[in-house]
């Protein structure tokens, strides 16, 4: 007689358990791959180039990426606390420039003659201006101060003309046709000055650089030493 063991049978009355809760937090995981950092990216290059327009965006830019990075996620959180620190350097920077630039300008009345000593654009220079000391002709002169003539000046501008358009037609042709037109002007100053064998004629003349915008010539009358009033009647 083989002997058998008892069948286990499982009691019908086995208390059912519930599966385990879904977590109350959040998922971590990348579902659909990790975040993108582009405009974090962005945020950084525009940040750091100077330029008023970009670094305004890039503080945008910032201000979002940090605002998603809420998530646990990592949005480029690092690249838009760089762009939110330097992006508004810039900006400071520029306001000071501008406030400076600003301040720095002469003042002309309603004649548009120089009131006030401060600098114009070169390009802005006419006929009756005055400048408080001689200036390097050597170099590309994009200001230039001036002061009212009855102060003391070194030089006065007493002609302004435009070169014929086209390509340009080089640097040696541009100063001969400078220095062409500015002799032809010069001719009634010398006329009208008591010492005219003391008058020193200067020229400022555009360059290849400056050509596509800026064809202008202004001519110069100088002394050679610091005076006040007009040149035309100064004996130096």
């Amino acid at each position: 007689m083989t002997d058998q063991l008892p069948r286990y049978t499982p009691s019908r009355e086995m208390t059912a358990y519930p599966s385990y809760p879904p977590s109350s937090y959040p998922s971590r995981g990348y579902e659909g791959g990790p975040p993108s950092k582009t405009m974090s990216t962005w945020a950084l290059v525009l940040g750091i180039v100077p330029m008023p327009l970009g670094n305004l965006v890039a503080i945008g830019l910032a201000i979002s990426v940090l605002s998603r990075s809420t998530d646990g996620r990592d949005h480029g959180k690092g690249q838009a606390i760089v762009a939110l620190v330097v992006a508004p350097l810039w900006l400071l920077l520029f306001v000071v420039l501008l406030a400076q630039g600003v301040s720095g300008q002469a003042d002309r009345n309603l004649s548009g003659v120089v009131t006030a000593r401060g600098d114009v654009s070169a390009g802005a220079l006419v006929a009756g201006d005055c400048l408080p000391e001689m200036i390097d002709l050597q170099k590309l002169q994009r200001t230039i101060e001036v002061v009212p003539c009855s102060d003391m000046h070194w030089g006065e501008v007493y002609a302004n003309f435009d070169l014929a358009g086209g390509p340009f037609p080089g640097n040696a042709q541009v100063q001969r046709l400078a220095d062409g037109g500015c002799n032809k002007r010069i001719e009634p100053i010398a006329a009208e000055a008591q010492n005219p064998s003391k008058l020193e004629g200067f020229v400022l003349y555009p360059v290849k650089q400056t050509w596509a915008l800026d064809r202008g010539v202004t001519c110069i009358v100088s002394t050679g030493a610091p005076s006040t009033g007009s040149l035309r009647n100064t004996e130096g």
